[in-house]
């Protein structure tokens, strides 16, 4: 099989996180779409269908609209859920660091009420 026939047949999809890392996700053509409604994809995600929209109407999630009903791909919502990976040193800012002079330490304080 040469090259180009195997570029025709898989599909990629491609989601940009908040912090500008691309997750890619690839398929071959032959599989079949699986849809996901809009209460089963929030479920999937862990969220309300009111956050899933918010998401949708941002852009941040791909979603399609036949006739009146939304639809997501099981793959692209695999993907979101992959770009919203927290890396190691992402959360630093969320709690006080031992190296950082600038920042209370709470046991410092413990040890000025016990001297």
């Amino acid at each position: 099989m040469r090259i180009a026939d195997v570029r025709r047949r898989i599909a990629a999809t491609v989601v940009v996180a908040k912090d500008g890392r691309r997750v890619t996700t690839v398929v071959a053509m032959d599989d079949e779409i699986e849809w996901l409604g809009t209460k089963e994809a929030a479920r999937r995600l862990g969220l309300t269908t009111r956050t899933l929209y918010r998401l949708i109407n941002e852009g941040q999630i791909p979603a399609y609209k036949f006739g009146r009903v939304i639809r997501l791909q099981a793959r692209e919502v695999d993907a979101f859920i992959e770009a919203a990976r927290i890396r190691p040193g992402d959360l630093e800012h969320l709690y006080p660091h031992p190296d950082d002079p600038g920042r209370d330490d709470p046991d410092d304080r413990l040890d000025e009420l016990e001297s």
